[in-house]
């Protein structure tokens, strides 16, 4: 149905060749929510974030709260996570994996959540199979194809990965960053290379 055209939701199709469902989320916010167990992951932390936000970006979602925690999945008494639960305007909350959220029974809550208008998104669902920085490449070459069209897609989602490796979390602006940079190296490519010429006394 992909190839055809025919297929009934708005979708793009990855580099690997993976189909994403542009799923639109119920009418309201998107709340993002990351966790570790330990201090010492916090790392791994920043990064589940980091794809949350890009996810969240790539599909146009409106943001209007995030939480990231270090608690272990047993503990019962994350703030962050309640914040979201009870944040009525967030219709939507997105997670890396299930067990950021609980240790089993992940559709059950969700089930639970949509008799009542609203849902958790898993990551792992969608992007199985994939490591971190695969996973997160294609998520900016999406990204990028809504922004800028195909092509150069890839040039600037390599470019944004550079970027969010340095810190820089500001999608609009880094993508216009990336946009900048993408379009350097592309003119760099292409000069001329000028020809040494060896002379002999």
């Amino acid at each position: 149905m992909w190839k055809t055209g025919k297929l009934p939701v708005p979708a793009c199709q990855l580099p690997s060749g993976t189909i994403v469902v542009d799923d639109v989320p119920a009418a309201g916010g998107v709340g993002l929510y990351a966790r570790v167990s330990s201090a010492a992951e916090k790392d791994r932390l920043k990064r589940q974030m980091r794809r949350l936000e890009v996810y969240a970006a790539s599909m146009g979602w409106s943001v209007i709260d995030k939480a990231s925690e270090i608690a272990t999945v047993t503990n019962e008494n994350r703030r962050g996570l309640q914040k979201l639960l009870k944040n009525r305007q967030i219709r939507t909350i997105v997670v890396e994996t299930p067990d950021r959220i609980l240790p089993s029974g992940f559709d059950y809550l969700d089930l639970a959540l949509q008799s009542d208008g609203r849902r958790i998104i898993a990551l792992d669902e969608q992007f199985s199979g994939h490591d971190d920085e695969t996973t997160l490449e294609e998520l900016l070459d999406t990204y990028c194809a809504k922004i800028y069209g195909r092509k150069g897609a890839a040039a600037k989602a390599k470019a944004l990965i550079a970027l969010l490796h340095e810190g820089d979390l500001d999608m609009l602006k880094a993508s216009e960053r990336a946009s900048e940079r993408a379009a350097e190296r592309a003119a760099a490519a292409a000069e001329p290379k000028e020809e040494e010429t060896e002379v002999t006394l």
